[in-house]
């Protein structure tokens, strides 16, 4: 966190920048949501919001010595506590069964590019897989979510991934950071090419 900033973990846990004020501004008046011992309710208001999953749940930084971490879960009615950030990350690991695949991606000084393929869904899919497949001869991620349906192919060398919307077919998505530009723009330069390949020959 302190090299690579804010982002988001595995998409599933989006660290943000910390905020003072969300727990009270927006659950002030449901705090009942969860159940309390002694002073935690009051510690939960003045809490500062660090994260929050893609289900709902809220982790924030409390004035507790022992345990500083507090988690409001969407689904649960006793809040947790954690004594660290990788307390925290352990729970999430263990329940969305990262398997030791965690990924951070970084929001520090990033841009998405995306590359439109065409609107014909059909011959999109058929252009797809041809693009998907030469990009994998030249190129090796250095991990993959999703491979089965939406794959996506994380690059630590541009800082980010290459997404292929292998559903519809419609586009291909680059997310890099700006300080590796260049070599993003080698992949987008790449993949264009294939486009126009494809396009001029599409196999079936």
């Amino acid at each position: 966190m302190q090299q690579l900033g804010f982002g988001s973990i595995n998409e599933l846990l989006m660290v943000e920048e910390p905020d003072p004020y969300f727990i009270r501004n927006n659950f002030a008046d449901y705090m009942d949501f969860w159940q309390w011992e002694n002073d935690e309710e009051e510690q939960a208001l003045n809490g500062l919001t660090i994260a929050r999953s893609i289900d709902g749940d809220i982790v924030a930084i409390i004035d507790n010595i022992s345990t500083p971490f507090l988690m409001l879960p969407r689904h649960a009615e006793s809040p947790l506590k954690f004594p660290d950030l990788s307390s925290v990350l352990s729970f999430y690991e263990r329940q969305y069964d990262f398997v030791d695949n965690l990924y951070f991606d970084p929001y520090f000084e990033w841009e998405q590019k995306n590359i439109s393929v065409g609107r014909d869904m059909i011959m999109n899919l058929q252009i797809i897989r041809q693009i998907h497949e030469g990009f994998l001869e030249k190129y090796q991620p250095d991990k993959v979510l999703n491979a089965a349906t939406q794959p996506k192919y994380i690059m630590r060398k541009i800082g980010g991934w290459v997404y292929f919307d292998c559903l519809s077919g419609s586009s291909i998505r680059v997310k890099y950071q700006t300080s590796v530009k260049e070599r993003a723009v080698e992949i987008m330069n790449y993949i264009n090419g294939l486009l126009e390949q494809a396009l001029t020959n599409p196999t079936k």
